[in-house]
Parts: structure tokens; sequence; C-alpha cells
């Protein structure tokens, strides 16, 4: 995460990308940082991991906000931190 802005951007240009792809009634493209069409594995798991959280969002029915994709991008810096504290400050 030495890079915040630019993982900012990625979740959510990730986040966007899935919900409108499950919105448009297609599948899921990315599974577990791969490609379902082509087994090709991501080199960027932050779009990746949001892409799929997108894709599922939408199925709860939820509209697409800013301050949502924000909330959640929030959220996952905060749980990468306090692993990251946690397993270096034991």
């Amino acid at each position: 995460m030495e890079n915040l802005g630019k993982h900012k951007d990625d979740f959510c240009e990730g986040f966007k990308d899935g919900f409108l792809r499950s919105e448009a009634g297609k599948v899921c493209r990315w599974r577990e940082h791969t490609d379902v069409n082509d087994g090709f594995k991501s080199i960027n798991p932050v779009y990746t991991l949001a892409y799929e959280c997108g894709y599922e969002y939408h199925k709860l029915g939820e509209p697409l906000l800013d301050e949502t994709v924000e909330s959640f991008f929030l959220k996952l810096v905060k749980h990468v931190f306090t692993k990251h504290h946690n397993d270096f400050n034991e």
C-alpha cells in the first residue's frame, strides 16, 4: 500500500466495473484474481478484489454510490494496516 492514491483509483475503478458487469447480467470476469475466460492471473490484485466485490454488491440490490465505494476502500485499508500492525507488533 505504498501508493495509496493509485490503489484507491484501482479499487474504485474495479468496484464500479464489477458492479456494472453484474448490472448488465454478465458473468463475473474475475474470481480470486483469475480471469474466468482464459485463466490469466491478474497483476493488479486491488482491482480484481474490488471488481469481485462490486459484482457481488450489485446482487444485494444496493445502489452504486461514490461514497459507498470509498467507504469500502477505507475499510480495506484499515484492515490491511491493522493486520500489518498486529503481525509485526505481537
